[in-house]
């Protein structure tokens, strides 16, 4: 009786584990894939499937070395088409990653965008990783390739919604990632007059031509004052070309206008709101900083930052029960920070809180911290 040879059985292994795989049945899945892959080792494909079926059970060591050594067997001797080929990257970048190794699964996606820079999603996933890497800056220039990418695929956008990504949270305010969202908007029923303006500049400013957009985004704000997106978006570009309180002052008209329409995302409340409310407190115009701040503490009620700065606000203004108030809130949400944000300053190291550290609250505002030092003088 004649045995099957290795490299026919290893097939049928594959096609069965291949259909387990399809089906969402990854348990079921990897004995077959790896038996497949023992009896034929130079299968790119089989250590494909094998990889995808260990990240769906999160075993992502693993998956990376499955993953990876079917791209070095593709590299030597295609065996994977082009689609396989991206998952396969998509999936060796995702199995890096998870396990925080964020760098080298930015460097998978950038040696990938080499060769087939075309690829929206690779573009994408960059930009997911280095903005948990806290690289802001090169997190945005990769989302706006990846949108760009995805707006010349046939057929219409292929990617997931940036702005409901949880990886990029702690982007989403800023003026830039907001402008990349726009750049590629078509028009809407509640466009206003200055829409066609304000999304060139919105353009410009996404891909970092910050003196250029400013130009546009003033246009934009003159052709109609009311349009708080244009206001936000030029004092996103101000905050690159100066000076500051122009920026500042275009954030606190935003948060005006929105007051009448309510056009801007809660993050970028939040986001003008910050940067407004802590300028006007260090010109000495409190009352002012402190509605700025409550709509950014309104806006983002876990993000400790509009807290803190209230904090400091009514500490200065002798109102030390708000303060204390505003300054537990910021100290009980320290951790919702994302990466490349500021960390949150140690209030007992803070000169602005030296008056409140022998009040009767201050103890219990702090308390999470654990042990330290008194707020100096």
């Amino acid at each position: 009786m004649s045995q099957v040879p290795p490299r026919e059985k290893a097939q049928a292994l594959f096609r069965q584990g291949a259909i387990y795989l399809d089906g969402g049945d990854a348990p079921s899945a990897e004995p077959l894939l790896r038996q497949a892959t023992l009896l034929d080792p130079g299968n790119a494909l089989a250590l494909s499937y094998l990889g995808h079926a260990l990240l769906a059970q999160r075993r992502y060591s693993e998956a990376a070395v499955a993953l990876q050594e079917s791209l070095r067997l593709d590299r030597a001797s295609p065996g994977l088409g082009l689609k396989q080929r991206r998952q396969t990257t998509d999936g060796l970048g995702l199995s890096l990653a998870f396990q925080g190794f964020l760098r080298e699964a930015a460097e998978v996606y950038s040696t990938a965008l080499t060769e087939d820079p075309g690829y929206p999603s690779f573009s994408y996933n960059r930009a997911c990783v280095l903005a948990l890497d806290g690289r802001t800056h090169d997190a945005l220039q990769s989302l706006v390739a990846a949108l760009d990418a995805d707006a010349r695929v046939p057929g219409g956008a292929t990617l997931p919604d940036p702005s409901l990504d949880e990886d990029f949270r702690g982007l989403q305010g800023t003026p830039r990632f907001q402008a990349a969202l726009l750049m590629h908007l078509p028009p809407q029923p509640n466009d206003g007059p200055s829409s066609t303006a304000m999304r060139a500049g919105a353009g410009l400013l996404a891909r970092g031509r910050s003196e250029e957009a400013a130009s546009r985004l003033r246009a934009a704000a003159g052709i109609d004052p009311s349009e708080p997106w244009a206001w936000y978006l030029l004092g996103g570009a101000l905050l690159e070309t100066g000076p500051p309180e122009e920026a500042a002052e275009a954030f606190l008209r935003s948060l005006q206008e929105d007051l009448k329409t309510s056009r801007l995302p809660m993050p970028a409340v939040r986001f003008a709101g910050l940067r407004s409310g802590a300028w006007l407190w260090e010109q000495g115009r409190l009352e002012e900083a402190a509605l700025a701040l409550n709509r950014a503490s309104a806006a983002a009620p876990a993000h400790p930052w509009p807290h803190y700065l209230l904090a400091r606000l009514h500490a200065q203004a002798g109102r030390p029960e708000e303060a204390l108030r505003s300054l537990g809130l910021a100290v009980r949400h320290r951790e919702e920070l994302s990466p490349g944000e500021a960390l949150l300053p140690d209030p007992r190291s803070d000169p602005a809180f030296s008056a409140l550290s022998t009040s009767p609250g201050w103890a219990a505002a702090v308390e999470p911290l654990g042990p330290g030092s008194k707020p100096h003088p």
